[in-house]
């Protein structure tokens, strides 16, 4: 049984801070998650990654994690472009969020484990 509102997704695509039972390495994406569905047995094997076709430099980079979210001005054009293509303008409010915690459980997963 899916706990919905454990759901990486549902938390990662509204606004808000992060549950107290979250742990921090619990982030994989900026977006979506579906690891619940590529773990079951009629979908295992059918996932793969794809290359999303835009990337972000790095001064957009630092656009995003500085940006509070809601319709900030502080986002360069390109930014906000690359996002309607992609067809994600409507998580600019929770991109700056999302893009921090997952930066920040990757340094958690990379970093060496003592013992």
């Amino acid at each position: 049984m899916l706990r919905a509102e454990r759901c990486l997704t549902l938390l990662n695509e509204n606004e808000g801070g992060w549950p107290d039972w979250m742990p921090d390495s619990a982030h994989n994406c900026l977006i979506g998650c579906l690891l619940c569905q590529s773990v079951g047995p009629k979908n295992r094997g059918l996932f793969r990654r794809e290359p999303a076709g835009e990337s972000f430099n790095r001064e957009e980079s630092a656009d995003i994690l500085a940006s509070a979210g809601e319709n900030n001005e502080s986002f360069r054009a390109a930014v906000r472009d690359k996002l309607a293509w992609a067809g994600l303008s409507t998580i600019e409010r929770v991109l700056s969020r999302n893009l921090h915690a997952l930066l920040a459980a990757s340094a958690l997963r990379t970093r060496p484990s003592a013992g």
